[in-house]
């Protein structure tokens, strides 16, 4: 997705778009390609203070959160939102994605166990003659 309109509108501005030409238009009529308004590069004048995204809310590339950072599970397609550390760290583990992982590193150190008291056994079996 494009940040560049919903940055435009977030900022109270309206987009037009002619052809291939899509622009920011400003109160008083003048305006910025969206791109160059959204990098900065033309209306500056025209930038307002960016609002702060309360925690739950969704949150875009030009957004900052109020409390917390802009979160999304690993793994995931969607909106981030707003989120304190510790509400990551649940939505984390509530993660299908995590519990996989947990479960495949878990079957891996069992293997490795296994191949090791193996291995002892065969030693300490082999020591004895």
């Amino acid at each position: 997705m494009d940040p560049a309109p919903p940055f435009c509108e977030h900022q109270g501005y309206k987009i037009e778009r002619t052809g291939d030409n899509v622009t920011c238009v400003f109160d008083d009529g003048k305006s910025c390609e969206i791109r160059e308004f959204y990098q900065g590069t033309c209306g500056k004048e025209y930038r307002r203070e960016q609002r702060c995204v309360p925690l739950g809310e969704p949150v875009f590339e030009y957004d900052r959160c109020c409390q917390g950072a802009p979160y999304l599970p690993q793994g995931y397609i969607g909106q981030a939102t707003c989120r304190h550390f510790s509400e990551r760290i649940t939505i984390s583990l509530l993660n299908p994605w995590t519990w996989t992982m947990i479960s495949v590193f878990a079957f891996f150190i069992a293997v490795i166990y296994g191949l090791y008291r193996l291995i002892y056994f065969i030693v300490k079996k082999n020591s004895k003659k």
